[in-house]
């Protein structure tokens, strides 16, 4: 029987460290049921964690997705219904269609041989902006996923209110004017 890889549980460690208080519902690494009778997965060997999404307690999954793919043990992510991988289209989001969106989680795969390496995850730097942030989540989508109004009033304050209808982001847009 397959083991989690060392990597993916340093990972996993690494990110509940800087984000203590984020939800972990649908985290995992290990393939359970649907995941071994569907036969190919990532998770079925040990290779794959999934990072749930959490608004309020983080991490961005954006700006998390952007630094780890830059680690050379990443193989590919998948996130919010898009697909980045090291070996295709040099690593830039693809659209993806597969049975679960992933939109409750980010799905990591690590290469097979690269998977014991227990080196530290550097997301720190690479990308700075990785707690929540309504501008991550701010949206358009035919079913919104996130309603976001932001208000410019005097020199620069910004005041933003948003109303998180249900704990699965849209496809993000930046709007910075």
């Amino acid at each position: 029987m397959a083991e989690p890889a060392p990597a993916l549980l340093a990972l996993r460690d690494a990110v509940n460290a800087r984000w203590p208080l984020r939800n972990k519902a649908s985290d995992g690494i290990m393939g359970d049921a649907a995941h071994q009778a569907a036969g190919t997965s990532d998770h079925n060997e040990g290779n794959a964690l999934d990072i749930t999404f959490d608004a309020t307690n983080g991490p961005d999954l954006e700006a998390l997705a952007e630094a780890l793919i830059q680690d050379a043990r990443v193989r590919y992510i998948i996130w919010n219904k898009r697909i980045r991988n090291r070996e295709y289209e040099a690593g830039a989001w693809r659209a993806y269609s597969g049975a679960s969106p992933h939109t409750a989680h980010m799905h990591v795969s690590v290469y097979a041989d690269r998977r014991s390496d227990t080196s530290p995850w550097d997301f720190s730097a690479k990308a700075p902006a990785l707690m929540p942030s309504a501008l991550s989540f701010a949206a358009i989508d035919p079913k919104p996923a996130v309603v976001f109004v932001a208000v410019v009033v005097g020199a620069g304050a910004l005041l933003a209110a948003f109303s998180l209808l249900n704990r699965e982001p849209a496809s993000p847009v930046w709007s910075w004017s």
